[in-house]
């Protein structure tokens, strides 16, 4: 019996040690918008170390901003179970009280208003986003002294930071976006950054030399650099990229892509000689854009990667091409568009088998290419003439729409072309109903032609009547 007895003493006192370690923080996400209420927490959780959910020191639903001056009340919280989330205090000017806590399983989202040190002991966080809403002539010095890895995206607006804000951090696996005045950004900004296994995006502009902010970077997922401006930072030497967006404009970055061999995707803007040749070592592309009208490229867009053996989807666009002979080995698929010369000549002989040409603004198009599997082209308001390699064979598509002036494809009459599909439409100038069409309607099944909304409206029809 004695046994029993102190048996049940000792779970009653389990039980009321569980229920009063429970009743230590609320279990429930947290809105703190007044200094009160701040003071009203702490006094109804006066040992609460670790929130189970998320906690917001800001405005609630019906305010613009908060009234709060002061955060020390909270010194004691060392855990957040979701987000911490400090925004629209435009009164509170010091953060003390928010340094002690080490682990925030959500993202903390901070902005800034003073210009009063915080010095964080945070150890890991779901992501971090930084920055100053208004306080554009502040000089805040944040500074992240044991972060070593964040388990999402990483956010910052860079100002006045007196000393490098995360000195140890080496891992982020979301994305990183620095955005800002370059001119701000530190020499070895993020001194010991190795990965990112999200997105790099730099949306910075700034006017000093140029300086390097991520030395120690090789692994990275994405990098986006379009709005990138001249005077920037550059990145260490990458060693593996799966995505690469870069304009002309960064020639600081270009030597950092020497080592990369193999992209999925690979966008230039107004890519010239020495953009190319950054790429020296480049051998595979699934998806490559040369784009040379986003910021109007003067001279011909260039395409002579030295070692690039295959790229299974090439797409070009803009400014002052006079003849298309992409310098590849092996390329599956061609797209072309926003071309701006007169006269366009497209000659591939390195096994390429669909061809788009879209979008253009020629007059005569001519394809030099000896098999295709698709040819596609539409959507060119000046296009008049087309010709093309008089031993052409195609075993696929063959699609000519919304080409408003094209009058005459006499060259359909020498197309090798058995049993592929035929898409034909929306061309008001283009005679279909003769008989140099007539070859190609008997080489196409009824059900797998589409001919309508051409000169005469001539339908499918109509043609092998006449080519009776």
């Amino acid at each position: 019996m004695n046994v029993s007895i102190n048996l049940k003493w000792v779970l009653g006192i389990l039980m009321f040690w569980c229920l009063n370690l429970s009743s230590q923080c609320p279990d429930s996400d947290i809105i703190l918008s007044s200094d009160e209420e701040i003071i009203h927490f702490v006094r109804r959780y006066p040992d609460c170390i670790s929130l189970t959910h998320s906690l917001t020191i800001g405005p609630s639903k019906e305010m613009a901003t908060s009234r709060i001056t002061d955060v020390s009340p909270l010194h004691k919280l060392k855990k957040i179970g979701g987000s911490l989330t400090v925004v629209k205090n435009p009164w509170l000017t010091d953060l003390t009280g928010l340094q002690g806590i080490e682990d925030i399983a959500g993202k903390l989202e901070l902005e800034l208003q003073s210009d009063k040190t915080f010095r964080s002991s945070l150890l890991k966080a779901g992501g971090l986003v930084i920055s100053y809403p208004s306080c554009f002539s502040c000089s805040a010095d944040y500074i992240f002294p044991q972060l070593i890895k964040l388990s999402g995206p990483l956010q910052v607006s860079v100002l006045n930071n007196k000393s490098h804000a995360f000195p140890v951090l080496w891992k982020v696996e979301g994305d990183l976006l620095l955005s800002g005045n370059a001119d701000y950004f530190k020499e070895n900004e993020f001194p010991k950054l190795y990965e990112v296994q999200g997105e790099l995006e730099l949306r910075v502009k700034g006017f000093k030399p140029a300086i390097s902010v991520l030395p120690a970077l090789k692994k990275l997922n994405i990098l986006n650099c379009r709005y990138y401006e001249p005077h920037l930072a550059s990145i260490g030497v990458l060693e593996s990229c799966n995505e690469i967006y870069i304009s002309s404009k960064n020639k600081f970055i270009f030597e950092s892509l020497s080592k990369i061999r193999r992209l999925k995707k690979l966008e230039l803007y107004a890519p010239d000689s020495i953009m190319i040749h950054a790429f020296r070592q480049l051998v595979y592309v699934e998806d490559l854009l040369l784009d040379g009208a986003t910021y109007a490229l003067k001279g011909e867009l260039k395409t002579n990667f030295k070692s690039l053996k295959k790229v299974d989807h090439l797409k070009l666009a803009g400014n002052s091409f006079s003849h298309i002979y992409p310098a590849i080995d092996s390329l599956a698929a061609l797209t072309i568009y926003t071309i701006k010369d007169s006269i366009l000549n497209v000659s591939c002989h390195n096994g390429v088998q669909n061809l788009r040409v879209e979008y253009c603004y020629m007059k005569q198009l001519h394809i030099d290419i000896p098999t295709l599997t698709n040819l596609h082209i539409a959507d060119d308001e000046k296009l008049e003439t087309m010709t093309i390699n008089q031993q052409l064979e195609l075993t696929g598509r063959l699609q000519i729409s919304n080409c408003r002036k094209l009058k005459t494809a006499a060259w359909i009459d020498s197309l090798k072309c058995n049993q592929c599909y035929l898409s034909v439409y929306n061309n008001p100038e283009l005679e279909v109903c003769i008989k140099t069409w007539c070859n190609i309607i008997k080489n196409v099944a009824e059900q797998q032609c589409h001919i309508s909304g051409n000169k005469s409206q001539c339908t499918v029809n109509d043609i092998m009547v006449l080519c009776k």
